[in-house]
């Protein structure tokens, strides 16, 4: 049988807590099957695949790549080794889902982007937010002309206080809460607008970390004219978590978007006010159902490779502007 019939067959590289609280979770629920995993601790990845019933335990990526029962690959190991686990992946011809950021230098993301291109390959990026059912409903809002032009979006979003991982205290290991948070609402704001970030400028408070920041804000321009702000916190235990779209013709205006039994999306034009209501959506699980869709259609919902190399860009630019205390333009 094909892979068109059958469940994907996952092998997991990275065994964090991430993946053990949320990614192997949600690929049961999504139907997917772990059949092997991977890390440099043996004995960690043994007893990974003790707690999830996966049949192999690997050493090495490249030899989870290799492994035959294994169709695609779930990049999770921390952000500055991505690319060796996704170029070893492509090399054994196997589809790849990797954590955000892609990689941390252009450089690496071309490569990894080529890799896969040159395998033909899937490469898609783990920026769930653009799953979220009412961001979905955001955006078809915006695109419907209903609020008019976009010219003001501001969006809010606190990530935990106390993350795990020495590394996430290191900007040159991918561990300013730019990688943990950033980049997705860098990625969710354009995919809202429809548009792309043309220039930027960004302030940063470094709390517990000397080398990376743990609360950013961001002011951008977009290319059709948007002003949008970003702010994001691993430090401040409170936040509103909300998002704002002021526009020529109206205003769309969410409740909190994070830890809220539901989402509250109000939209208010000329014509009066509109309020609906989402249950918080699976991300993950939709995640891994959306990449396992995308294996066998070939289509493009979740970010690609492409999106990957570009956020890196953008992430880089963000961090020209914190160092050199200036606007950044973008091509």
């Amino acid at each position: 049988m094909s892979l068109s019939t059958l469940p994907l067959r996952w092998g997991v590289v990275g065994l964090g807590g991430f993946v053990r609280s949320q990614i192997a979770p949600a690929m049961r629920r999504a139907g997917a099957i772990i059949t092997a995993c991977a890390t440099r601790d043996l004995e960690d990845a043994r007893r990974f695949a003790a707690d999830f019933a996966v049949p192999r335990a690997h050493e090495t990526v490249e030899a989870l790549a290799d492994d035959p029962e294994v169709d695609a690959v779930f990049v999770a190991t921390p952000n500055g080794e991505h690319r060796r686990a996704v170029i070893a992946a492509a090399r054994a011809g196997k589809h790849v889902l990797c954590e955000k950021p892609l990689a941390l230098s252009l450089e690496d993301a071309a490569a990894m982007q080529q890799a896969c291109e040159a395998a033909g390959v899937l490469l898609r990026m783990g920026l769930q937010f653009r799953l979220e059912e009412a961001l979905l409903h955001i955006r078809a809002v915006i695109a419907t002309g209903e609020i008019g032009n976009p010219l003001m979006l501001d969006i809010e979003r606190n990530s935990g206080l106390d993350q795990p991982g020495a590394w996430r205290r290191e900007r040159a290991k991918g561990g300013s809460i730019l990688y943990d948070t950033g980049v997705h609402l860098l990625d969710l704001v354009a995919w809202l607008l429809g548009d792309e970030w043309r220039s930027l400028y960004a302030l940063g408070h470094r709390g517990r970390a000397d080398d990376s920041e743990d609360s950013l804000s961001i002011l951008g321009r977009m290319a059709q004219g948007c002003q949008s702000v970003i702010r994001i916190s691993r430090e401040a235990p409170f936040g509103n978590n909300a998002l704002t779209i002021m526009g020529t013709k109206g205003l769309i205006r969410t409740g909190p978007l994070r830890l809220a039994a539901e989402h509250v999306v109000t939209v208010t034009t000329a014509a009066g006010g509109t309020e609906r209501r989402f249950a918080p959506t699976d991300l993950y699980g939709r995640e891994i159902a959306a990449f396992s869709a995308e294996v066998r259609s070939r289509s493009a919902v979740l970010p690609t490779g492409e999106d990957g190399v570009r956020l890196v860009g953008m992430a880089l630019a963000v961090l020209r502007s914190l160092d050199a205390g200036e606007a950044v333009a973008l091509l």
